[in-house]
C-alpha cells in the first residue's frame, strides 16, 4: 500500500508545496521548481513523494533523477526505510544494476494498466554519465544538489524536461549558474509575504514555458 500525504510528517508548507506542484504541473502552469534549504529542510522527502505521481501523470515514458553520484541518490531518494521512494510507493521497483531493457540504474513505475514509466538515475559528478541524458526526451527531470552540478549538466537538464524541471540545492554562492535558473521562479503564492522584498526583486526573469 502506497504512502498517502497524510501519512508523512511534513510541515503545512511542505504539504501545500506538494499539492500546489501536482496541480500546477497537471495544468501546465508549473515548468520549473526549485527547493533551496538546509539538509533538514525535507527537500528530498517532498521531491521524492511528488515525483512518482508526476511521472505517472506524464505522457512521457522516460524521466530522470541526477545527483552528485548514484550512491547518494539511492540513499536519499530511493532506499530510505521511511521516506524513500520504494518505501512510499508499492508500484515502484529499483534496478540498481540495470536490467535486460536498460543497463543503467533506473526505477520502473508500474501503471494500473500494466505498462510502466522509467526513471533513469544519473550522476553528474561523472561527465561520461550525465552526458547520456543529452540525447533523450524526458518528462520529469530532477537535479539533486544542483548547486554542485557541472554547468553543462545543469543546462542539459533544463533542456530535457518537457513536463517539469525540479532543482534542489543547499544555500551557496549567489554567483553560481543555478541561481540564474532560480530567478525564473516565484515563491508559493500562499507564502509570498514571508519573502524579503530584496529577494523578490531578484526574481526578475520570465517563468519558463
Amino acid at each position: 500500500m502506497s504512502t498517502s500525504l497524510e501519512d508523512l510528517k511534513l510541515s503545512k508548507k511542505a504539504r501545500y508545496f506538494i499539492k500546489h506542484t501536482l496541480k500546477g504541473v497537471k495544468n501546465g502552469t508549473t515548468k520549473l521548481i526549485t527547493l533551496e534549504g538546509t539538509t533538514q529542510a525535507s527537500k528530498t522527502t517532498d521531491v521524492g513523494f511528488v515525483s512518482v505521481p508526476l511521472m505517472m501523470q506524464s505522457e512521457q515514458k522516460y524521466h530522470f533523477i541526477a545527483g552528485v553520484d548514484v550512491a547518494a541518490i539511492e540513499k536519499n531518494y530511493i532506499n530510505d526505510d521511511k521516506v524513500g521512494i520504494l518505501a512510499m510507493y508499492d508500484n515502484v521497483k529499483y534496478y540498481g544494476r540495470g536490467d535486460k531493457d536498460d543497463k543503467k540504474p533506473h526505477l520502473k513505475i508500474y501503471m494500473p494498466d500494466g505498462s510502466y514509466k522509467v526513471c533513469r538515475i544519473f550522476a553528474f559528478g561523472k561527465s561520461d554519465d550525465w552526458r547520456n541524458f543529452r540525447t533523450g526526451t524526458y518528462g520529469v527531470t530532477i537535479l539533486d544538489e544542483a548547486d554542485q552540478a557541472d554547468p553543462h549538466a545543469l543546462t542539459e537538464a533544463m533542456l530535457r524536461g518537457t513536463d517539469v524541471r525540479i532543482l534542489t540545492l543547499n544555500p551557496n554562492a549567489p554567483d553560481l549558474p543555478v541561481y540564474n535558473k532560480i530567478n525564473h521562479c516565484r515563491p508559493l503564492p500562499k507564502y509570498i509575504d514571508e519573502y524579503p522584498e530584496q529577494l523578490l526583486n531578484e526574481l526578475n526573469l520570465e517563468p519558463y514555458d
